[in-house]
């Protein structure tokens, strides 16, 4: 995951906003569900047909905002959430991974929102680990 953070920050420089927006996104997700996994949730979900599934990103942060062991600010989070996965918000994550977004649509105004979930992810967990 290094090596797409780099890209993807790199890309962001650029100004080659598409890349840096489908090889941020991933990185974003793995590190929200490291984090999780980190407190002990649970990242899998048991869908209506029983079967096993990891959890959605949107699962991932409503896991990670009801476990007690978590230690990110709960209105952080909302944010987050605002950002990346709430239908009714900016839900960035889909929009984009799902292929909804024009291309014109791949700008800096874009590229920012996302650009400061990870710069926060990247700098919080950093720091964490030391």
């Amino acid at each position: 995951m290094k090596n797409q953070t780099i890209k993807s920050i790199i890309s962001y420089i650029d100004k080659d906003y598409m890349v840096f927006c489908h090889l941020s996104l991933p990185v974003i997700e793995h590190i929200f569900r490291n984090y999780l996994n980190k407190i002990n949730g649970d990242m899998f979900s048991i869908k209506s047909t029983n079967s096993v599934q990891l959890k959605t990103l949107n699962e991932i942060l409503i896991s990670i905002k009801n476990n007690e062991s978590n230690y990110l600010d709960i209105g952080l989070l909302d944010y987050f959430q605002y950002i990346l996965v709430e239908q009714n918000s900016l839900n960035l994550r889909n929009v984009i991974l799902h292929g909804f977004l024009p291309e014109n649509g791949f700008n800096k105004w874009t590229s920012m929102y996302i650009m400061t979930v990870l710069l926060y992810l990247i700098v919080y967990f950093n720091n964490d680990e030391k």
